[in-house]
Protein backbone atom coordinates (compact mmCIF):
# COMPACT_ATOMS: atom_id res chain seq x y z
CA UNK A 1 0.00 0.00 0.00
CA UNK A 2 2.97 2.51 0.44
CA UNK A 3 4.32 1.54 -2.44
CA UNK A 4 0.93 2.24 -4.56
CA UNK A 5 0.39 5.47 -2.75
CA UNK A 6 4.01 6.75 -4.01
CA UNK A 7 3.81 5.70 -7.10
CA UNK A 8 0.15 7.75 -7.13
CA UNK A 9 2.00 11.19 -6.08
CA UNK A 10 4.24 11.04 -9.35
CA UNK A 11 2.97 11.96 -12.08
CA UNK A 12 1.97 9.81 -15.44
CA UNK A 13 5.01 9.68 -17.55
CA UNK A 14 7.42 9.58 -14.91
CA UNK A 15 10.26 7.36 -15.50
CA UNK A 16 9.86 6.61 -11.55
CA UNK A 17 6.74 6.14 -11.23
CA UNK A 18 7.00 3.55 -14.20
CA UNK A 19 10.10 1.51 -12.59
CA UNK A 20 7.34 1.39 -9.26
CA UNK A 21 4.63 0.39 -11.43
CA UNK A 22 6.59 -2.43 -13.11
CA UNK A 23 7.71 -3.65 -9.80
CA UNK A 24 4.27 -3.99 -8.21
CA UNK A 25 3.05 -5.91 -10.87
CA UNK A 26 6.38 -8.51 -10.25
CA UNK A 27 4.98 -8.65 -6.65
CA UNK A 28 1.68 -9.37 -7.42
CA UNK A 29 2.94 -12.29 -9.82
CA UNK A 30 5.12 -13.83 -7.07
CA UNK A 31 2.24 -13.51 -4.58
CA UNK A 32 -0.01 -14.92 -6.96
CA UNK A 33 2.76 -18.16 -7.12
CA UNK A 34 3.00 -18.55 -3.89
CA UNK A 35 -0.80 -19.08 -3.40
CA UNK A 36 -0.39 -21.25 -6.45
CA UNK A 37 2.38 -23.31 -5.24
CA UNK A 38 0.62 -23.70 -1.51
CA UNK A 39 -2.32 -25.51 -3.36
CA UNK A 40 0.34 -27.66 -5.30
CA UNK A 41 -0.72 -26.03 -8.83
CA UNK A 42 2.25 -25.28 -11.51
CA UNK A 43 3.03 -22.52 -12.27
CA UNK A 44 2.30 -20.40 -14.97
CA UNK A 45 5.49 -20.89 -16.72
CA UNK A 46 5.08 -24.43 -16.64
CA UNK A 47 1.78 -24.25 -18.08
CA UNK A 48 2.18 -22.70 -21.37
CA UNK A 49 5.81 -22.58 -22.42
CA UNK A 50 9.34 -24.44 -22.90
CA UNK A 51 12.02 -24.26 -20.38
CA UNK A 52 13.98 -22.12 -22.43
CA UNK A 53 11.00 -19.72 -23.32
CA UNK A 54 10.21 -19.44 -19.78
CA UNK A 55 13.87 -18.67 -18.90
CA UNK A 56 14.26 -16.58 -21.34
CA UNK A 57 10.72 -14.59 -20.01
CA UNK A 58 12.19 -14.00 -16.51
CA UNK A 59 15.63 -12.48 -18.28
CA UNK A 60 13.85 -9.44 -20.61
CA UNK A 61 11.50 -9.53 -17.34
CA UNK A 62 14.54 -8.47 -15.21
CA UNK A 63 16.45 -7.19 -17.61
CA UNK A 64 13.49 -4.00 -18.16
CA UNK A 65 14.51 -3.28 -14.43
CA UNK A 66 18.05 -4.22 -14.26
CA UNK A 67 19.90 -3.18 -17.99
CA UNK A 68 22.70 -5.86 -18.97
CA UNK A 69 23.04 -8.04 -22.16
CA UNK A 70 20.68 -11.22 -21.92
CA UNK A 71 21.04 -14.19 -24.41
CA UNK A 72 19.82 -17.60 -24.10
CA UNK A 73 20.90 -20.95 -26.01
CA UNK A 74 19.66 -24.10 -26.82
CA UNK A 75 22.12 -27.60 -27.05
CA UNK A 76 21.65 -30.95 -27.96
CA UNK A 77 17.98 -32.23 -29.06
CA UNK A 78 14.96 -30.66 -26.52
CA UNK A 79 13.06 -33.18 -25.25
CA UNK A 80 9.79 -32.90 -23.11
CA UNK A 81 10.25 -32.60 -19.41
CA UNK A 82 8.43 -33.59 -16.51
CA UNK A 83 6.57 -30.72 -15.13
CA UNK A 84 7.13 -31.26 -11.72
CA UNK A 85 10.90 -31.03 -12.42
CA UNK A 86 10.46 -28.46 -14.83
CA UNK A 87 9.12 -25.86 -12.20
CA UNK A 88 12.04 -27.23 -9.87
CA UNK A 89 14.66 -26.14 -12.42
CA UNK A 90 12.33 -22.84 -13.38
CA UNK A 91 12.60 -21.82 -10.06
CA UNK A 92 16.19 -22.69 -9.59
CA UNK A 93 16.97 -20.64 -12.46
CA UNK A 94 15.23 -17.36 -11.57
CA UNK A 95 16.71 -17.40 -8.45
CA UNK A 96 20.04 -17.80 -10.03
CA UNK A 97 18.88 -15.44 -12.96
CA UNK A 98 17.87 -12.51 -10.30
CA UNK A 99 20.95 -12.69 -8.30
CA UNK A 100 22.65 -12.25 -11.62
CA UNK A 101 21.07 -9.13 -12.30
CA UNK A 102 20.65 -7.83 -9.21
CA UNK A 103 23.76 -7.97 -7.45
CA UNK A 104 27.00 -8.93 -9.76
CA UNK A 105 26.91 -5.53 -11.74
CA UNK A 106 27.37 -7.87 -14.74
CA UNK A 107 27.24 -6.17 -18.82
CA UNK A 108 26.29 -9.35 -19.90
CA UNK A 109 24.42 -12.52 -18.59
CA UNK A 110 23.92 -16.01 -20.46
CA UNK A 111 21.38 -18.89 -19.79
CA UNK A 112 22.75 -21.88 -21.29
CA UNK A 113 20.45 -25.61 -21.70
CA UNK A 114 22.17 -28.74 -23.17
CA UNK A 115 20.13 -31.19 -23.58
CA UNK A 116 22.07 -34.43 -23.09
CA UNK A 117 21.55 -38.74 -22.75
CA UNK A 118 22.47 -38.66 -19.21
CA UNK A 119 20.90 -35.31 -18.30
CA UNK A 120 19.88 -32.08 -18.41
CA UNK A 121 22.54 -29.31 -18.06
CA UNK A 122 21.60 -25.66 -17.39
CA UNK A 123 24.60 -22.82 -16.61
CA UNK A 124 23.99 -19.35 -15.82
CA UNK A 125 27.13 -17.27 -15.87
CA UNK A 126 27.63 -13.36 -16.29
CA UNK A 127 30.67 -11.39 -16.18
CA UNK A 128 30.04 -9.57 -12.77
CA UNK A 129 31.87 -8.99 -10.11
CA UNK A 130 31.92 -12.63 -8.80
CA UNK A 131 30.69 -13.81 -6.18
CA UNK A 132 32.43 -13.69 -2.51
CA UNK A 133 34.88 -16.42 -1.33
CA UNK A 134 33.49 -16.29 2.03
CA UNK A 135 30.14 -16.95 0.52
CA UNK A 136 31.50 -19.90 -1.54
CA UNK A 137 33.22 -21.35 1.25
CA UNK A 138 29.63 -20.92 3.57
CA UNK A 139 27.44 -21.67 0.82
CA UNK A 140 25.35 -18.97 1.76
CA UNK A 141 25.44 -15.36 2.56
CA UNK A 142 24.37 -14.14 5.80
CA UNK A 143 20.61 -13.35 6.41
CA UNK A 144 19.92 -14.88 2.65
CA UNK A 145 18.91 -18.36 1.72
CA UNK A 146 18.86 -17.90 -2.55
CA UNK A 147 21.63 -20.54 -2.48
CA UNK A 148 20.55 -22.88 0.26
CA UNK A 149 17.45 -22.82 -1.45
CA UNK A 150 19.04 -23.96 -4.75
CA UNK A 151 20.72 -26.42 -3.70
CA UNK A 152 17.65 -28.04 -1.80
CA UNK A 153 16.03 -27.83 -4.88
CA UNK A 154 18.84 -29.71 -6.68
CA UNK A 155 19.20 -32.30 -4.22
CA UNK A 156 15.46 -33.28 -4.00
CA UNK A 157 15.47 -33.72 -7.79
CA UNK A 158 18.67 -36.15 -7.31
CA UNK A 159 20.70 -33.18 -9.15
CA UNK A 160 24.15 -32.01 -9.45
CA UNK A 161 24.29 -27.71 -8.52
CA UNK A 162 28.07 -25.97 -8.70
CA UNK A 163 28.47 -22.44 -7.77
CA UNK A 164 31.81 -20.82 -8.78
CA UNK A 165 33.35 -18.44 -10.83
CA UNK A 166 33.19 -17.67 -14.69
CA UNK A 167 35.60 -17.93 -17.20
CA UNK A 168 34.77 -14.10 -17.37
CA UNK A 169 35.81 -13.44 -13.43
CA UNK A 170 31.83 -13.61 -12.42
CA UNK A 171 29.55 -15.95 -11.12
CA UNK A 172 29.03 -18.99 -12.65
CA UNK A 173 25.73 -21.52 -11.83
CA UNK A 174 25.87 -25.32 -13.41
CA UNK A 175 22.80 -27.70 -12.67
CA UNK A 176 22.59 -31.10 -13.99
CA UNK A 177 19.71 -33.21 -13.52
CA UNK A 178 19.93 -36.61 -14.18
CA UNK A 179 17.77 -37.97 -17.55
CA UNK A 180 15.96 -40.56 -16.20
CA UNK A 181 14.27 -37.62 -13.41
CA UNK A 182 13.98 -34.69 -16.04
CA UNK A 183 13.14 -35.95 -19.26
CA UNK A 184 9.47 -37.23 -19.93
CA UNK A 185 9.36 -41.56 -20.60
CA UNK A 186 8.74 -42.70 -23.55
CA UNK A 187 6.17 -45.03 -21.45
CA UNK A 188 4.48 -43.53 -19.50
CA UNK A 189 2.88 -46.66 -17.35
CA UNK A 190 6.71 -47.26 -16.23
CA UNK A 191 7.80 -46.45 -12.46
CA UNK A 192 10.27 -43.87 -11.36
CA UNK A 193 12.50 -44.43 -8.63
CA UNK A 194 11.62 -40.02 -7.51
CA UNK A 195 8.75 -38.29 -6.26
CA UNK A 196 9.13 -34.82 -5.14
CA UNK A 197 6.20 -35.06 -2.66
CA UNK A 198 7.38 -38.27 -0.63
CA UNK A 199 9.52 -37.18 2.38
CA UNK A 200 12.97 -39.17 2.83
CA UNK A 201 12.46 -42.58 3.73
CA UNK A 202 8.89 -42.59 3.04
CA UNK A 203 7.78 -45.61 0.27
CA UNK A 204 5.29 -44.81 -1.85
CA UNK A 205 3.23 -47.67 -4.57
CA UNK A 206 3.48 -45.16 -7.54
CA UNK A 207 6.97 -45.20 -7.32
CA UNK A 208 10.13 -47.63 -6.98
CA UNK A 209 12.01 -47.54 -3.83
CA UNK A 210 15.39 -45.36 -3.79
Amino acid sequence: LRFHTAANRLPVGDPARQALDDALQQSDKVMQEGRERVMNLRIRHTESASLAEALADIGNQLRAIHPANFQISVRGQPRPLEAIVQEEILLIGREALTNAFSHSGAQNIVAELTYQTAALHVCISDDGRGIDEGVLQAGYRTGHWGLPGMRERASKMRGDLRVGRSRNGGTQIDLQVPAGIVYCMDDPRASRSWNPFRKKGQQNSDFAAD
